[in-house]
């Protein structure tokens, strides 16, 4: 009987986490959206192919979390990968959503989760929160003076392992969105890259 009742109560705690899960992904979908709408876009955002964004987002790959959830995963020893971006209504970030689809896709073609944490409250109030993540990148001291969205960091063993920042610079220095076929397949690999 004993044993009947602990394969219960683990069937219930794995469907109570797949439900949580699943409630992270639709949560990052539902913020994602606000793009849908094409009112919500700039007019130079010729680039953005939004039928492409959509069908990305709706491969649900990206698990939101909130910092404490991050803060138990980096400290669980786990490996996984993390983007940490802007809330598309707080912010207007050209550079996420460029990358959005090209991270999915990557990550999805090697069956792997990303999990996402909203930076923009505690970088722009510089919370110890935002402290805690900025020193684990900085450390290796060739990180930058602020975490720009997109990051897509790899963790492994509690320790940053890699990163990827925003897309790639043109000749001013400044990130670019309208990526080339090309850069789409070259930030694709060096996402997949942050695993190896």
């Amino acid at each position: 009987m004993k044993k009947i009742i602990v394969v219960l109560l683990l069937c219930l705690s794995l469907f109570l986490l797949g439900c949580n899960e699943n409630k992270q992904k639709e949560e990052f979908v539902k913020e994602y959206s606000y793009y849908y709408d094409s009112s919500n876009l700039k007019d130079n955002w010729t680039w953005f192919n939004l039928d492409n964004y959509k069908a990305s987002l709706n491969l649900k790959r990206i698990i939101k979390l909130d910092f404490k959830e991050v803060k138990e995963k980096i400290e669980s020893d786990e490996t996984f990968v993390i983007y940490y971006g802007f809330n598309p209504e707080l912010y207007q970030c050209p550079y996420c959503v460029a990358a959005l689809p090209i991270a999915i896709d990557a990550f999805n073609e090697i069956d792997c989760d990303i999990y996402y944490l909203d930076i923009y409250a505690i970088r722009a109030n510089n919370t110890e929160e935002y402290q805690y993540l900025y020193q684990q990148l900085a450390a290796d001291g060739t990180f930058g003076e602020k975490i720009l969205a997109p990051t897509y960091v790899s963790y492994r063993d509690g320790e940053v392992y890699k990163y990827q920042i925003a897309t790639f610079k043109n000749d001013q220095g400044r990130y670019i969105a309208d990526l080339s076929i090309e850069q789409k397949e070259q930030l694709k690999q060096l996402y997949q890259d942050l695993l190896k």
